[in-house]
């Protein structure tokens, strides 16, 4: 892999890391629930990897209307397509409640520490 943009800034920590299914599988929930609650027709999620969103799970229909994009935590993106059938308050209410979910189920798997002197750049010296 190559990072020739920005003066070679590498990806986060944990960029190659997996989603814990427990959260996509309440994200999907969540998005369904929402989708039916405010009546929009589709919500989705991605996560961020550098400069690029890659789709994580969403529910509802294809509509091809502009998305709504946003930060719900670690990472992690909404959009809502049909955001404009929302009043402010409800739009701040549902983020509010996206974020939530992504606080309870969390996005970043559970490591194991690294006991000292066992990292392949300390045992090389």
């Amino acid at each position: 892999m190559t990072f020739t943009s920005e003066g070679g800034r590498r990806p986060p920590p944990n960029a190659g890391g997996r989603m814990p299914a427990a959260l996509l599988t309440a994200l999907q929930q969540a998005a369904a629930a929402a989708s039916s609650a405010y009546g929009v027709p589709k919500i989705y999620f991605a996560r961020a990897f550098g400069n690029r969103l890659h789709y994580l799970t969403g529910y509802g229909e294809e509509t091809y209307l502009p998305a709504v994009k946003e930060f719900i935590g670690d990472d992690l993106w909404v959009f809502i397509e049909g955001a404009e059938r929302l009043t402010e308050e409800e739009r701040s209410e549902l983020v509010k409640t996206l974020r939530a979910v992504v606080a309870t189920h969390g996005a970043a798997p559970q490591t194991q520490p690294v006991p000292p002197g066992t990292r392949k750049e300390e045992t090389n010296r």
